[in-house]
């Protein structure tokens, strides 16, 4: 079963939903306003993207922005970039969609297909 963290507001988010029921995949919804993916999904997340890890983030979002994170990213550790994405799920690119072998982030419906084959 797929974990899916988004937002109820959230149109690319409502798009990859509606996607995933037409392809007929079973899915975990995860409101990212109240609950984040764990400490470990995260850690490993950052570790598969390496130098893209800024991927994870919703560097859009005004809170990105408020935290200027984007003059902070060549000081912030592993341990520091899970904690933010832990403790806020406002700074989780979404929709964020996690299967048993990979993930999906963002609006590719090309990527998100590849989580039906």
């Amino acid at each position: 079963m797929l974990a899916f963290y988004g937002i109820p507001n959230c149109t690319t988010c409502k798009k990859a939903e509606k996607q995933l029921n037409e392809w007929g995949l079973d899915y975990q919804y995860y409101n990212l306003k109240e609950e984040t993916p764990s400490k470990e999904s995260l850690r490993a997340l950052i570790d598969q993207e390496g130098e893209d890890s800024r991927r994870l983030f919703n560097t859009s979002g005004q809170l990105y922005r408020e935290l200027d994170l984007a003059n902070k990213w060549a000081d912030l550790t592993l341990e520091d970039k899970v904690n933010l994405l832990h403790q806020d799920g406002m700074l989780v690119k979404r929709p964020l969609i996690i299967g048993q072998d990979q993930y999906t982030i963002g609006s590719d419906i090309n990527v998100w297909q590849n989580l039906a084959n």
